[in-house]
């Protein structure tokens, strides 16, 4: 375990190193990053000015494409999407010979500096709430922010991890990377008075965006839904560790 842990670790601190090391592209993730928030919030206030639909203010918009932003890099740097493209390619052959747990090189394979750098992203949203917004509960929303975070990890990782068993899980992965997506942003504010929300509220993007934000302005209408990932948590986390271990057990070399 221990290894494992160092290893971890040193994919952190390299991660960190490389933006020393290639400042040009340092930069470009900045810039990136940056435009990306700015289009996605002068879109989402730009179709409030029109629909008026949720009553959010420019900086709500602002937190929750933050937040959606910060949600992708985490899952994209925990997570190793494709994973079945990895086994077909035999690729996966070096990881088991290797003395590191293969489970620990998926999961970090994505762990670079641009990831690490989104966190300069999440910082400022609370440092501004802390300062100017007085109602909701600035922590309990960053709690949700996380339960969201560990759902979608954990869902993630039972889809990738699937590619053990199937050929070619592109039939479950998908719907489900595709539909989480689209419902990312402006979208739940479009349907939250609908009995439509219901369903489209399991999207783990909705628990990590609107459920956090509304939180954090005070709004508690939506607690409920935190009822489906507090419980689908340990049952993904328990079928994601039986599907690595059989997933290893009847792993054949491709390529």
């Amino acid at each position: 375990m221990n290894r494992n842990l160092d290893f971890i670790l040193t994919r952190l601190h390299l991660g960190i190193l490389e933006n020393r090391e290639y400042k040009a592209n340092f930069y470009m993730v900045l810039l990136f990053d940056s435009m990306t928030v700015l289009t996605m919030t002068a879109l989402m206030i730009l179709i409030e000015s029109v629909s008026s639909v949720s009553g959010w203010s420019p900086f709500d918009f602002f937190t929750i494409v933050i937040f959606i932003l910060f949600n992708a890099k985490i899952t994209y740097g925990t997570t190793f999407r494709f994973f079945n493209q990895f086994l077909l390619t035999g690729n996966f052959n070096m990881w088991i010979t290797k003395p590191i747990s293969p489970f620990y090189m998926m999961i970090t394979k994505n762990m670079n500096g641009a990831n690490i750098i989104s966190i300069l992203f999440i910082i400022l949203p609370l440092v501004l709430y802390l300062t100017f917004i007085q109602t909701g509960n600035i922590f309990l929303g960053w709690l949700i922010f996380i339960i969201g975070c560990i759902f979608n990890i954990f869902l993630e990782w039972c889809i990738e991890l699937s590619g053990f068993f199937f050929k070619n899980n592109t039939f479950i992965r998908d719907p489900i990377y595709r539909t989480n997506s689209f419902l990312e942003d402006y979208f739940p504010l479009l349907f939250k008075n609908t009995f439509f929300f219901n369903y489209i509220a399991l999207a783990p993007s909705i628990i990590v965006g609107f459920l956090s934000v509304s939180v954090m302005k005070g709004d508690f209408t939506y607690l409920y839904l935190l009822i489906p990932p507090i419980i689908s948590i340990p049952i993904l986390g328990l079928l994601s560790y039986y599907l690595y271990k059989k997933g290893l057990e009847k792993y054949e070399a491709y390529g």
